[in-house]
């Protein structure tokens, strides 16, 4: 059975122009003279935009909308995974809340959060063993709403909200036949666990289809890059050509995938690699059919 991902849809929150709240320089600053010191972590935070207005679910479920034009069928999804990279949530439920934002009030939501790069790929995993049993169609929302930070030089600060289907039928528009998914850890060294998710995506894979050719990485380190073309130096590396210095947390390689569509070679198998916090990483292969 074939199992499909749609296009993804990529949505960006306006710039309201407003600063961040400046009650969090006045909470920071007290805590600081408190204890007589500095809290180096927040010290490469600078002004974000608004991130109360449009809430962070706002943008998720309206990508979630788009994303359901392209359903081969007129359904809603049985199930919605919410994925999120950061803490930042518009109420005690966010995950209903993004339901009732996207009008799909009847799905099931699972939310995985906290690994900061790998939500989306496990989630596709999970997705792809419930379709390979015959599941219903399923919706995957991947939230960015983070606050500044550095990692290797990339800056985790970009929100954005991508959303995608995992169906068994054909997308109307195209899509990605999903051949496999995987995940791993490896909480001492993190590049250990990319060439252990590589291997383990490819052996998923076995003599089904051949190896792939092209790669997707997701944006962070060079090293990441280094470790992927090392362990499989055939790959061809595609980079985005804007958001250049960006991390979008779970949400980056759709960022990455919906940039690249125009220039990946249509049957010609992928693997997108992406990482998280904690040595997590993850991979899947794809082939474009757009």
């Amino acid at each position: 059975m074939s199992i499909w991902i749609s296009r993804p849809v990529i949505l960006f929150p306006p710039n309201t122009g407003r600063a961040r709240d400046v009650r969090f320089d006045f909470y920071l600053n007290n805590a600081a003279t408190a204890y007589d010191q500095v809290f180096s972590g927040f010290g490469d935070i600078t002004d974000q935009i608004d991130s109360d207005h449009p809430e962070a679910e706002t943008i998720a479920g309206a990508a979630l909308r788009l994303a359901l034009l392209d359903a081969s069928e007129i359904i809603k999804p049985s199930k919605v995974f919410d994925c999120r990279s950061s803490p930042a949530i518009g109420s005690p439920s966010p995950s209903y809340k993004l339901l009732m934002k996207a009008g799909m009030e009847r799905a099931v939501p699972l939310c995985l959060q906290g690994q900061y790069g790998t939500e989306a790929i496990q989630a596709l995993l999970f997705g792809l063993l419930e379709q390979q049993n015959g599941g219903a169609l399923m919706a995957l929302s991947a939230l960015n709403w983070p606050l500044q930070s550095q990692w290797g030089g990339i800056t985790r600060s970009a929100a954005v909200g991508a959303a995608m289907l995992l169906t068994n039928q054909r997308p109307r528009s195209g899509g990605f036949r999903l051949l496999a998914a995987a995940t791993s850890r490896d909480p001492i060294d993190s590049l250990a666990a990319v060439r252990c998710v590589m291997a383990d995506t490819m052996q998923r894979v076995g003599i089904v289809t051949e190896a792939p050719s092209w790669a997707i990485v997701h944006n962070g380190p060079s090293e990441l890059i280094d470790a992927v073309t090392n362990y499989q130096p055939q790959l061809v590396i595609l980079k985005r050509a804007t958001y250049l210095n960006t991390d979008f947390g779970c949400a980056d390689l759709m960022v990455s995938l919906k940039e690249l569509e125009p220039t990946l070679p249509i049957g010609t198998p992928g693997i997108l690699v992406g990482t998280g916090r904690s040595g997590m990483a993850g991979a899947i292969i794809v082939i474009p059919d757009l």
